[in-house]
């Protein structure tokens, strides 16, 4: 089961995080990844909705699966159990109010994206999406409505990709993330740049 760590531990994963991403001389992903054709972009079911910025978890999903439209090798849909990858995103924060129970983000009933003149997507989502992990179905199941709380708060967006093609993808380990400042925002979207560079670099180190 998925679950989240102290803060101390926490603070760990996000230093080893960061040498996986900026590490990419060493960074290798498995074959699944790259002979992936669609991905699914969902915010952290764990992140609940900021008081001051609410929209910001989905203005960057919004924002990366244009950029992902624009690299073209992999298609954004909407359906989570049937993408081949999962990219998870979390917007960086300073430590603020938030509200707890509300959805995050992920609940978009009309999808219009035109990163380019020659592209157009238009999806949408009906209802609740589905659990993607066995902790986020028991919140969900426990849901009493909306609740103010405080958020500690870290600046740095979180970019993390899945194994799709299953019933829970976020109870398994990510193959690979990036952490950084900004590193979800439109235009350049450096997260996803920096993906693309070491899919690259592997398909290179495999031939």
């Amino acid at each position: 089961m998925r679950t989240r760590i102290a803060t101390i531990v926490s603070l760990g994963l996000l230093v080893s995080g960061l040498s996986v991403a900026k590490d990419k001389k060493k960074a290798i992903l498995p074959d699944y990844v790259l002979q992936a054709h669609t991905v699914a972009v969902i915010v952290d079911p764990d992140a609940p909705v900021s008081a001051v910025h609410p929209n910001d978890n989905k203005q960057a999903a919004d924002s990366v699966e244009k950029a992902f439209m624009t690299w073209g090798r992999y298609q954004p849909v909407i359906d989570v159990r049937s993408a081949d990858l999962v990219i998870l995103i979390r917007k960086g924060r300073a430590p603020g109010p938030v509200i707890g129970g509300v959805g995050n983000g992920n609940d978009r009933p009309v999808i219009i994206q035109q990163p380019t003149d020659s592209q157009t997507r238009v999806g949408g989502q009906w209802g609740t999406p589905p659990p993607i992990s066995q902790q986020q179905q028991q919140q969900q199941q426990q849901q009493t409505g909306p609740r103010p709380g405080m958020e500690a708060g870290s600046p740095e967006d979180v970019f993390e990709v899945y194994r799709g093609q299953t019933k829970y993808p976020l109870d398994g380990a990510p193959v690979w993330r990036y952490m950084g400042k900004d590193a979800l925002n439109a235009p350049d979207v450096v997260a996803v740049e920096e993906f693309e560079k070491v899919v690259i670099q592997s398909e290179k180190a495999k031939n």
